[in-house]
């Protein structure tokens, strides 16, 4: 046995795990096929059904955040101060939280401390469909 074999390299990847609680509705799959290349190689196809698991809990985080004001637009930068992500991560996440309908955006802008305009995000308050 080879040692890419004994580390798993070339292993049938395992079923997905379950994300926790996702009420976001990410879908593993449709998740792998979005953020990977049609022409990576399958270890990068694998590693991204992986990510899809921490990604939901990523999404569910800046949704649990942001329920904390409903009224309120959020942007990245806000998130992060409230959550245990920085603002890089959750910018990979809010388009999937589009997608899935589970924010909202309607084009205002907020300044961050830096003085940088920043997007704000808004929780749907119906569930997606």
């Amino acid at each position: 046995m080879s040692q890419l074999e004994q580390l798993g390299m070339f292993a049938e990847p395992e079923p997905d795990p379950k994300p926790a609680a996702n009420v976001t509705a990410i879908d593993n799959a449709r998740f792998a096929r979005t953020h990977t290349r049609s022409d990576g190689p399958a270890t990068s196809a694998a590693a991204s059904v992986k990510a899809a698991v921490f990604a939901g809990t990523h999404c569910e985080q800046i949704a649990q955040a942001m329920r904390t004001h409903v009224e309120h637009g959020w942007t990245a930068t806000e998130l992060a101060d409230i959550t245990n992500l920085d603002r890089y991560q959750i910018n990979r996440r809010l388009p999937d939280l589009l997608e899935a309908g589970t924010i909202r955006r309607d084009g205002s802008v907020r300044d961050n401390a830096q003085g940088n305009p920043e997007q704000c995000h808004y929780i749907t308050t119906e569930p997606p469909a």
